[in-house]
């Protein structure tokens, strides 16, 4: 009963009007994400996430601040803003891994509901121990408090 009550008064400020978000994201890699606006327009992004496909199989981190921009599509009760960021990334495995991310992304926002959903595509350049270029991203959704 306590947990209904906390999700209406959530839905109460609707989509992100609230400044901290809890999801997952199911891609390369696949995790626990959080999102927390630091004005309008900017947010920090971070994850703790890991891959299971073949020999990348591995623990990631990362944080990356995010800058939104104009939106892809508006409708009635919601909006499509783009973004882009910059940030970083820790992998560990055998050898751990340091890289610099660049993500590109677009959300779905529902005025009326406190969560969204996303889709981004993350090139990153790894710069410890080797310099190698990867790609990331995935789907995602995070709940808003």
């Amino acid at each position: 009963m306590n947990l209904l009550l906390l999700v209406l008064a959530c839905s109460t400020y609707g989509g992100q009007g609230n400044d901290i978000g809890l999801g997952i994201i199911i891609g390369e890699p696949t995790g626990i994400c959080l999102k927390y606006f630091t004005s309008a327009e900017g947010a920090i992004n971070a994850a703790a996430a890991w891959s299971l496909s073949g020999d990348k199989k591995a623990a990631h981190v990362y944080c990356d601040y995010l800058w939104h921009m104009s939106e892809l599509a508006s409708w009635n009760g919601g909006r499509a803003p783009l973004y882009v960021g910059v940030g970083g990334r820790a992998v560990f495995r055998d050898d751990a891994q340091i890289g610099a991310r660049v993500p590109v992304g677009v959300s779905w926002v529902f005025d009326k509901a406190p969560f969204d959903a996303f889709l981004e595509i993350v090139p990153v350049l790894d710069l410890a121990p080797d310099t190698e270029f990867d790609l990331a991203g995935g789907i995602g959704a995070r709940f808003w408090f």
